[in-house]
């Protein structure tokens, strides 16, 4: 992918695909050919829910992500992972443990 326009496109054709989830929400804002922000909340048959955050650089097909958060929890609000990039924990890695 070349630009931020495909990359977008790529991510709607694979969440259309999708069977038995309901797209709560989908918002993508191109700010250039390079450089786009997405947002994106899925809601599972089970009624699980899966939260996106992604602001995107791409340049020589070389994707950076300046910043992200991928959160999936439960139908009860606890959480199955969240992996970010965000400064209080940077590149974390949360998963939610079985006592």
């Amino acid at each position: 992918m070349r630009s931020i326009v495909e990359y977008l496109e790529r991510v709607q054709i694979l969440i259309k695909e999708l069977s038995r989830v309901e797209i709560e929400r989908y918002e993508e804002q191109v700010l250039s050919e390079e450089r786009g922000n997405l947002r994106i909340r899925l809601r599972f048959f089970d009624n699980s829910l899966l939260e996106i955050s992604e602001a995107i650089h791409i340049m020589k097909e070389t994707f950076t992500w300046l910043s992200y958060r991928y959160h999936y929890q439960n139908p009860d609000g606890s959480i199955i992972f969240r992996y970010d990039n965000t400064p209080h924990h940077p590149r974390n890695l949360w998963l939610a443990s079985k006592n």
